[in-house]
């Protein structure tokens, strides 16, 4: 079985937690204090060598006026993948959107729920798919009065039948919720999904467990002991992996404002002997965490009863710090730091973004810690057989950020040192671009840029939010970037044995120094060469007066008018063509 879902709880939720709306439940925290809430569970995945160009969703521009939202992705075998979020519409209404790849190919988005969401905020949450071609789809509406539910839509023979309500936890009142946040299937007619009720009367949220049995959902149940653990805060179940029809671990925070103080504290539910057990803190964190904030962000399990969890505390001097907590054989340790962490960098902050376990104790994770300028760099760190090894930088990260800030967002891992993880970094411009990474055989590959994505993201803000892989080692890739209008969208990627054939990506860091009258021009390799080698490179003085053509990164020019002052910009070439302009160079004048 595999499972996707949104990174984050959708803002219709949060748009119920009154003075709280907009508080972010995702992030990266290298180099601050402050704390993330993204609970992420990923399916067991590898990597192909490549990957091929990134391509906007077919007819979601169509639907999207404005801005698209992510949601999750899937992907069963290879060119097999499920992917829905959210879209703007003609109206300024949130609508949800289902899409899907077959044999390659990709469908066009195709809207869903739209009757049933008069309150005009609706979007997928959660993919589950036990086979190919067999899906469960879950998301979020509101109704007239603005109350969230949760519907369902089923993929039968590769087929999606049409959007159903669930039963809500309770009567529903003005801008309640009962809201699904995550999924796992076994089947299309038997699913297990968890979430949580909001009541906006006294702002708080507990969370819930929904049951399909025979394709019948029955009234979702509040957690045991729930009221006791959470008296007046907001638990949001975010995280969700079941390694068996029998076994589930569910996880999630509590987030308690009070005017003197704020606290944050995560939590378990575990399924196991078919029953769901009552919400329990995580052992040991209690003691870690001094300022009493602490978030999972990182869910997994490698088989029934042994799953590994991490997520990021404050420690006494208010810096974010990693931990992680396994369990084995059903029995939970405590919460250990991540001491492996503060080789890095600084060794002042780091945050644990994201862990995948393809088997029983053997996980990997990655993070963020902050180097010594202060900006984000990412990390990976291995568990074999369940003992923590020392944390290593990503290799050749520097080459795309030129120093700047760079983080992982997702990783998922096919077998133990078998893994593909997605992120973001922020280029010379200050620009942020998304960036791939493959593991093989305990050994990680230099990033590259997801090829294909500098043309989709004239508005400079790229990133990958999931990645997806089958048990036949293929992955999809799921990214949003801003077009030219500053409006998100989502793009689309999937690995391939065999390297991408087109044009690179622009020549960057292009500088220009005068000695003498002679001015000589200075560039980096573009961060994607396309899949083919880099053959020569084109560097063209503006205003125009001359070009040299080169297979170095550096040019001279001469007899330039000393008059005049000039910018240079310059294009590569490889054998599928020349790539863009890249950025202009600073300003000389020849002396």
């Amino acid at each position: 079985m595999i499972v996707s879902r949104a990174k984050s709880v959708h803002p219709s939720v949060l748009r119920r937690f009154g003075p709280r709306r907009g508080r972010p439940l995702i992030g990266l925290c290298a180099g601050s204090a402050v704390l993330c809430l993204n609970l992420l569970s990923f399916t067991p995945a590898g990597a192909d060598a490549y990957w091929t160009n990134a391509i906007e969703i077919p007819g979601l521009a169509m639907l999207n006026q404005t801005t698209a939202a992510t949601g999750p992705m899937v992907c069963t075998s290879s060119g097999n993948c499920v992917s829905g979020g959210g879209f703007t519409d003609g109206s300024s209404d949130e609508q949800a959107f289902i899409s899907q790849e077959t044999n390659g190919v990709w469908s066009k988005a195709t809207e869903v729920a739209a009757p049933l969401n008069v309150g005009g905020q609706a979007a997928i949450i959660a993919i589950s798919c036990p086979s190919v071609g067999s899906c469960t789809a879950e998301g979020s509406y509101t109704d007239n009065i603005g109350a969230i539910h949760t519907f369902v839509l089923n993929q039968v023979n590769g087929t999606w039948g049409f959007p159903t309500e669930v039963p809500d936890f309770t009567t529903l009142t003005l801008e309640d919720a009962s809201e699904m946040t995550t999924l796992s299937c076994s089947s299309t007619a038997t699913c297990v999904g968890v979430g949580s009720f909001v009541d906006h009367t006294t702002g708080s949220a507990q969370p819930i467990i929904f049951n399909e049995t025979n394709g019948e959902w029955a009234a979702p149940l509040e957690v045991q002991g729930a009221a006791a653990f959470n008296p007046n805060g907001i638990a949001i179940v975010g995280g969700l992996d079941c390694p068996s029809a029998t076994s589930c671990v569910a996880g999630g925070d509590v987030l308690d404002a009070t005017a003197t103080a704020t606290t944050l504290v995560p939590f378990f539910i575990t399924f196991a002997n078919g029953a769901w057990g009552p919400i329990e803190a995580i052992p040991g964190l209690a003691g870690l965490s001094r300022e009493g904030e602490a978030a999972l962000t990182a869910l997994s399990c490698g088989a029934p009863g042994d799953c590994g969890a991490g997520g990021n505390y404050l420690d006494a001097s208010g810096q974010s710090q990693a931990f992680t907590v396994n369990e084995v054989g059903g029995v939970w340790s405590s919460a250990n730091q991540l001491f492996a962490t503060q080789l890095l960098g600084s060794g002042l902050s780091n945050s644990l973004i994201s862990e995948a376990c393809p088997s029983a104790g053997d996980c990997s994770a990655i993070g963020s810690y902050a180097d010594a300028k202060g900006n984000p760099q990412p990390f990976d760190v291995d568990e074999t057989n369940h003992v923590w090894s020392a944390a290593t930088e990503i290799p050749g990260v520097n080459t795309l950020n030129d120093g700047d800030g760079a983080a992982l967002t997702t990783i998922s891992c096919s077998a133990p040192g078998a893994c593909s993880a997605g992120g973001t970094y922020a280029d010379s411009d200050s620009n942020d671009q998304a960036f791939l990474v493959n593991e093989t055989s305990n050994s990680w590959s230099n990033p590259i840029e997801v090829p294909g994505t500098p043309s989709l993201n004239k508005g400079g803000s790229a990133t990958i939010y999931a990645v997806s892989c089958s048990v036949d080692g293929s992955c999809g890739v799921l990214g949003s970037y801003t077009d030219a209008k500053q409006n998100t969208q989502i793009f689309v990627t999937n690995s391939s044995p065999l390297a991408p054939t087109s044009v690179s990506s622009a020549p960057r860091h292009v500088t220009a120094v005068d000695k003498v009258g002679v001015i000589t021009v200075h560039w980096s390799a573009p961060a994607s060469d396309g899949g083919t080698a880099i053959t020569s490179y084109s560097v063209i003085s503006l205003p125009k007066s001359k070009t040299c053509v080169t297979s170095s990164t550096t040019c001279t020019f001469k007899g330039l008018n000393k008059t005049i002052h000039y910018t240079f910009a310059v294009r590569a070439t490889n054998k599928d063509g020349a790539s863009a302009l890249s950025a202009k160079s600073n300003a000389v004048r020849a002396r």
